[in-house]
């Protein structure tokens, strides 16, 4: 008996896991869309530093991805906005150390063009993002 309720609720954990990834998958990409065309915008028509850029991108795609977030993927929340808000932030903060540090390696190092940096570093940020909200955050499995 105690085995077919462990099953069924790692089953019931597995479920939420994929479907809050799925969704994800939607807000994260609206965010990384959002991301490389304000790094676009910044970079390449307004001739900031890259790195200026990519930090300016990642801030504005952070609210971007935590107000849809939000509303469509974490709804339930056991901290107040507040606090919600600076947990969010603070994990963003590292996934920008995480963005920054690899567009900057892309860049320096494998002499990539900083658009494709940029985006190779988003999808390293996109994967820890994730499971810090998910596994931490809000402690969903």
């Amino acid at each position: 008996m105690s085995s077919l309720f462990l099953k069924l609720t790692r089953n019931n954990k597995l479920k939420i896991l994929t479907s809050n990834f799925i969704k994800y998958l939607f807000v994260g990409g609206s965010a990384a869309l959002v991301n490389w065309a304000v790094f676009f915008i910044f970079n390449d028509i307004l001739k900031f530093h890259y790195l200026f850029a990519g930090f300016l991108s990642f801030i504005i795609a952070t609210l971007w991805n935590f107000i849809f977030a939000k509303k469509f993927i974490f709804i339930n929340s056991k901290h107040t906005l507040f606090k919600e808000t600076f947990f969010i932030y603070l994990a963003s903060f590292l996934g920008l150390l995480i963005d920054m540090s690899m567009l900057y390696v892309c860049v320096q190092f494998f002499l990539m063009p900083p658009l494709l940096g940029k985006i190779l570093a988003t999808g390293l940020a996109f994967i820890f993002n994730f499971s810090i909200r998910h596994f931490v955050i809000y402690k969903l499995s």
